[in-house]
């Protein structure tokens, strides 16, 4: 069976990165889809665990000082905390 193409796969480029900063570290994430960057909020939650919440920063991809502008709110902004989602109320 003939191997098909990585590009059928590859929906979304994704980046997922922890920053070290004074008080431990920042997760935050960065995906480019469509050549749009989406910027999101990424919260901790009580139980130590990360979701990404709103806002979410939506950017044209040929926009770098706008892209510039969201990240560095969400390295400012850090990982605001959150109380755990029960399974009911889990985020979808």
């Amino acid at each position: 069976m003939p191997r098909p193409e990585w590009g059928y796969f590859i929906a979304a480029v994704v980046l997922v990165i922890v920053t070290p900063i004074r008080r431990g570290h920042m997760h935050w994430n960065l995906y480019l889809r469509d050549n749009r960057i989406y910027v999101p909020t990424v919260a901790k939650t009580q139980a130590g665990f990360y979701l990404e919440i709103e806002p979410v920063a939506v950017i044209d991809a040929d926009n770098r000082e706008e892209i510039r502008i969201a990240i560095k709110r969400v390295l400012t902004a850090g990982n605001p905390v959150m109380a755990t989602p029960t399974r009911m109320n889990f985020p979808k």
